[in-house]
């Protein structure tokens, strides 16, 4: 029994030492950016199921008022215009990058294009076909 109990605990420990091993070494680097924007990412991916369980009323604990619908929409906007602050910043960066002539940047830019494009191109056809759809009904 103790050797049971002893062999768990050694498991558990080796498992919080990994853990906070890649903790120290996650907040250790220098990229603050990177982690802000990884933040942000799995935000904007939370903020929109919240928003949808806020107006279909489907919270458990929480009864729907317009100030809850009006800060879950804030937060998704807030949210939003964080994401199109740090791709626009991300843009004019490469393009400075590639002004001064550095290594790599005018592959970079090709990326970024060929990527807005992709996105932006069903994007587009979309909002356009619903908007006429559901004026038209």
């Amino acid at each position: 029994m103790k050797k049971n109990i002893d062999n768990n605990y050694s498991l558990y420990s080796t498992f919080f030492l990994k853990l906070t091993t890649i903790k120290s070494l996650w907040f250790n680097k220098p990229s603050i950016n990177r982690k802000i924007t990884i933040l942000l990412i799995v935000l904007s991916f939370i903020a929109p199921i919240i928003t949808y369980l806020v107006f279909t009323n489907s919270l458990l604990f929480f009864k729907t008022t317009p100030a809850v619908a009006i800060t879950t929409i804030s937060i998704d906007v807030i949210l939003l215009l964080c994401l199109c602050f740090k791709v626009i910043r991300k843009i004019i960066l490469t393009l400075a990058d590639r002004r001064k002539g550095t290594v790599g940047s005018k592959i970079s830019t090709k990326f970024i294009l060929t990527f807005a494009l992709l996105v932006l191109t069903p994007t587009i056809t979309l909002s356009i076909f619903s908007s006429l759809f559901l004026t038209l009904v």
